[in-house]
């Protein structure tokens, strides 16, 4: 543990499965004192897969997330790259986020958070695709009731 003020000290977690264990705090490393907190241990958050797996550069593409361990919470969260997105709680195993804008094209590692600190490692990649510019459509009429083939360029 390490000594942070009169009312507080940090400390380690060591590895323990899943589910609450209760916490105590000690002077001299022998005798314990435990006031009845718990401290949780959850399965660390992860991603399975996207869809979509593209969205434009400015963003505000709603990516269902696919994955484990999300936890209905104020902290649950979500990165594209380094940039937090929105996330909404579905269950367990999903989650929406609203891609937030970029500058650049290309791919970016998607991460989720159920606590707000631990974000997940997965190999998961959104592309932020630049958005198609229109400037023609030929031809600009087709007859009514008809199926016709069109180009845009």
């Amino acid at each position: 543990a390490r000594w942070l003020s009169a009312n507080a000290v940090q400390c380690s977690t060591p590895a323990h499965r899943p589910g609450s264990t209760a916490v105590g705090a000690s002077l001299n490393g022998n005798e314990f004192v435990e006031q009845g907190l718990f401290f949780d241990y959850r399965v660390t958050a992860g991603v399975t897969s996207l869809q979509p797996l593209s969205g434009p550069l400015h963003g505000l593409t709603k990516v269902l997330i696919a994955g484990f361990g999300f936890v209905d919470s104020g902290a649950l969260g979500c990165k594209f790259g380094q940039e937090a997105g929105v996330a909404t709680f579905v269950n367990s195993t999903a989650m929406v986020c609203e891609a937030p804008a970029t500058t650049q094209a290309g791919g970016v590692r998607v991460s989720v958070t159920s606590n707000g600190v631990d974000y997940s490692m997965d190999p998961v990649t959104y592309r932020y695709m630049p958005s198609p510019l229109v400037i023609a459509i030929a031809p600009s009429r087709v007859p009514e009731g008809e199926e016709s083939r069109i180009l845009i360029s």
